[in-house]
């Protein structure tokens, strides 16, 4: 992901915001802030609603976090790699350096996740029951990001890739077929089923309930997890290809070789156009030119 904030690092995973969660973010605090905690506590004032809205935006969110860290760290028990932690319109997203080696390597990772989120629930549930009586502000937050752990964990745990529940069933069909690919390959294929049907609840939404913004968020929810479901597959595919070749079986060793002392400005002006296939990378459809 391209334009992003980092925010630093957590047990040595770097933590990253995209511009696109500033969307997210002022689209949930209105939403509390006008909608939910007015309802609940009619008698507070609009400095309040909107403190509250903000406050449970930010705690919302720190809950995505500790998802996406039980990911990570399970992960690196599992001798899964993860570079950082994005977190962006639709959540948050752990960036491996590489796919799981076993089945129960993946289960264990995926799990996490949303247990995790369980967790949280039950910590939050906690909160509400402790403070039902003594202040209704901290309740009524408590209340809410109860509410949506709980929400969180079981739409990651949908059978479909990319999401958690998509990667358990990849897990699954890897042990119980053996074969990293077909599992990849069942899962994508659910992963971009349950995107089409997510895409048809959201229309459905907005013709029956007359809900255009939930319709058009379900819709788009759908849209992204089908593209990645996708995109997926395909990178699967790529690194498989990739895995069969040694780099002497996908270079060209007869390149011009540039005198020591070319200028760079020499070389992008005159000679880069006849270069174009120095080095080329075979079934990937692309060339690259190496200079040193």
């Amino acid at each position: 992901m391209g334009s992003t904030i980092k925010l630093g690092s957590i047990f040595g995973i770097k933590i990253e915001i995209h511009a696109s969660w500033f969307i997210i973010f002022t689209l949930i605090t209105y939403f509390l802030a006008t909608n939910i905690f007015p309802d609940d506590l009619p008698e507070e004032s609009r400095t309040v609603y909107w403190a509250m809205g903000v406050i449970t935006s930010l705690l919302f969110f720190s809950s995505v976090l500790i998802h996406e860290l039980a990911h990570s760290l399970i992960g690196r028990m599992n001798n899964i790699p993860i570079h950082k932690i994005t977190l962006f319109i639709f959540g948050g997203a752990a960036q491996m350096t590489k796919e799981a080696e076993s089945a129960s390597g993946e289960f264990k990772m995926a799990i996490a996740g949303p247990i995790s989120s369980l967790i949280m629930a039950a910590i939050f549930w906690g909160i509400y029951n402790i403070t039902y009586d003594s202040s209704e502000i901290v309740s009524q937050i408590a209340v809410w990001l109860m509410q949506i752990n709980l929400v969180l964990a079981i739409f990651n745990l949908l059978p479909g890739f990319p999401l958690d529940g998509g990667r358990v069933l990849r897990s699954i069909v890897w042990k119980i077929s053996g074969k990293y690919k077909v599992a990849t390959r069942v899962a994508t294929l659910a992963g971009r089923f349950l995107g089409v049907v997510l895409v048809g609840g959201g229309i459905a939404f907005i013709i029956v309930y007359q809900d255009i913004v939930g319709g058009i968020w379900l819709a788009f929810i759908g849209i992204f997890l089908e593209n990645s479901a996708r995109a997926s597959y395909k990178q699967m595919e790529l690194q498989e290809l990739l895995k069969k070749h040694t780099v002497s079986q996908v270079i060209r060793k007869d390149c011009e070789a540039l005198p020591a002392n070319t200028l760079i400005s020499e070389f992008l002006g005159e000679k880069a156009p006849l270069m174009t296939n120095c080095y080329l990378i075979k079934d990937c459809g692309k060339t690259t030119a190496i200079i040193e």
